[in-house]
């Protein structure tokens, strides 16, 4: 399931599947609908996500492009060490700052 939740003006996607061809779609469909309310500010919470694919990685560069491009951002939370092995082998976690920590992951955008 991936659900949306708003923390003040930041948005959090709660991923609690893997990041598969199978639910890149749903992901996608997901985060296109927070940039109705204009600059996003997105945490990716990834600690039930278990498994990340080329289309999962697609699907998050993706998200970062578009954040990027309205002026916004997204951030990664609580990979799970299989996904933070597959997000550092394929060189995502240069191109996103990654987060142990809910509340750390939350915060960043404060600075």
């Amino acid at each position: 399931m991936i659900e949306a939740k708003r923390t003040g003006a930041v948005d959090i996607l709660e991923c609690g599947v893997p990041l598969i061809r199978e639910y890149t779609s749903v992901f996608c469909a997901c985060w296109e609908r927070l940039f109705a309310s204009g600059m996003p500010k997105i945490v990716v919470d990834m600690r039930g996500t278990t498994l990340i694919d080329s289309a999962g990685l697609e699907a998050l560069l993706d998200l970062k492009d578009r954040c990027e491009e309205v002026g916004g951002s997204a951030v990664l939370a609580r990979p799970t060490p299989l996904c933070q092995d597959i997000l550092r082998v394929n060189g995502l976690n240069r191109e996103f700052q990654i987060y142990s920590d809910y509340v750390q992951a939350l915060g960043s955008f404060s600075k």
